[in-house]
């Protein structure tokens, strides 16, 4: 019985604790699903909500429901095609598509704005708080997640490793 197969009928995927990065030219944290890794300002080092952010996309990675094919908050339905394997990893690419989409269908004036203009002002705080969309969906989890006794653990780890890491590298 493969792995996937085994998450679909209810189990348990096996976990693996992701990366964290932290220095001065991180302007934004983020989590990369490919190389999952989490990227982190320093500012956000000690803040656990965003951790936790970070982090719940993290477990969307790994359980597949951050991709395109996969469905907010439901178990995931893996691409069997090339084509759909190389749009895996960016369910967020198609939620800020589908916001232009509709803001420029109800909103004619929106029509001759830059999509980096539009994303900058005003899809990306919107994302946050639609639970349909990955971001929404992490900042749903977030909190409760942060106050857990695994997140704290999971955290503290992370960090020790990170510092490992940095001490390594003087």
């Amino acid at each position: 019985m493969s792995i996937l197969y085994k998450y679909q009928s209810g189990g348990a995927l096996p976990y693996r604790t992701p990366r964290m990065v932290s220095n001065k030219d991180i302007k934004r944290s983020y989590y990369d699903p490919i190389e999952e890794t989490m990227y982190l300002t320093p500012e956000n080092l000690e803040e656990p909500e965003v951790i936790a952010h970070e982090l719940i996309h993290h477990r969307q990675n790994l359980s597949g429901t951050n991709n395109a094919t996969g469905v907010p908050f439901l178990r995931p339905t893996m691409p069997t095609t090339e084509e759909a394997s190389a749009d895996y990893h960016n369910r967020k690419f198609y939620d800020v598509q589908r916001y232009l989409q509709a803001m420029r269908e109800n909103h004619s004036d929106t029509r001759f704005m830059p999509d980096d203009y539009l994303y900058d002002k005003i899809i990306d705080a919107n994302l946050y708080n639609d639970p349909e969309t990955s971001e929404g969906e992490a900042q749903f989890y977030q909190k409760q997640y942060s106050e857990t006794d695994h997140f704290k653990e999971e955290s503290a780890k992370m960090k020790a490793g990170l510092l490992y890491n940095k001490n390594k590298n003087k």
